[in-house]
C-alpha cells in the first residue's frame, strides 16, 4: 500500500528561501521525500524543515514503522551531504495514499501551526548530491559508518563527536582492509 506523511526535520540549515520545492527520490522507487519549506523553530536554535514523504508499506497499522525505517536512513545520507545537524523532530500524520480511493483512512500524531519564518540553505544542489548517494549501492557497512557520522554531527560534547567520528573512520577502514593473510 501507498502512503503519504507529513513530517517535521529540526536542523541548523534550511531551505533557500528563493528555491521552490524539491525532491529526493529512492532509487528502488520506495518512497520520495520533498523538502517543502523552512521556518524558525521556537527550540534548540534550529529551524524546523517541513516535509512530505510517500512511501510503501504493508498496512496502516505498520505505517509508522515502515516510516521510521526510511527516515532514518535518509537522515544518515543527508548528514553527510550536508555536513549538518539535521535529526528528525516529528511527525504529523500518516494517510493511506492508495490510488482510487474516495475515502482515506489515516493516523494523526500531533498538529502544529507552522510559523512563517523562512530561513536559508538546503537547495537542489543538496538534493542531487543527496539523489546521487542514494542511488549508488552503499555497503551495509559503509552506512552504519554514516549513521557513525550523523550520530557525531547530533553530539553537543566535543568528545562524544570526536568518538563518533572515530568510530566512523574505523569501521570504513575495517571495510577497505585486505582480508589476505600476511
Amino acid at each position: 500500500m501507498r502512503f503519504m506523511a507529513q513530517f517535521d526535520l529540526l536542523s541548523d540549515v534550511s531551505s533557500a528561501g528563493d528555491e521552490p520545492e524539491f525532491e529526493i527520490v529512492d532509487p528502488h522507487g520506495q518512497y520520495w521525500i520533498k523538502i517543502r519549506k523552512s521556518f524558525a523553530a521556537e527550540t534548540e536554535g534550529l529551524d524546523k524543515i517541513r516535509c512530505n514523504m510517500e512511501f510503501e508499506a504493508p498496512d496502516l497499522e505498520n505505517s509508522k514503522d515502515a516510516f521510521d525505517a526510511i527516515i532514518f536512513k535518509f537522515l544518515d545520507i543527508l548528514a553527510l551531504t550536508t555536513h549538518a545537524v539535521i535529526k528528525f523532530d516529528r511527525v504529523y500524520k500518516i494517510f493511506d495514499w492508495s490510488p482510487g480511493l474516495s475515502m482515506r483512512r489515516g493516523l494523526f500524531y500531533i498538529y502544529d501551526p507552522p510559523v512563517p519564518e523562512p530561513a536559508e540553505f538546503l537547495g537542489p544542489g543538496i538534493a542531487e548530491a543527496t539523489n546521487i548517494l542514494l542511488w549508488s549501492e552503499i555497503d551495509e557497512k559503509v552506512l552504519t559508518a554514516l549513521r557513525w557520522f550523523r550520530l557525531g554531527i547530533l553530539e553537543e560534547s566535543l568528545l562524544a563527536q570526536f568518538q563518533s567520528f572515530w568510530f566512523a573512520l574505523e569501521l570504513l577502514a575495517q571495510h577497505k582492509k585486505s582480508t589476505a593473510k600476511v
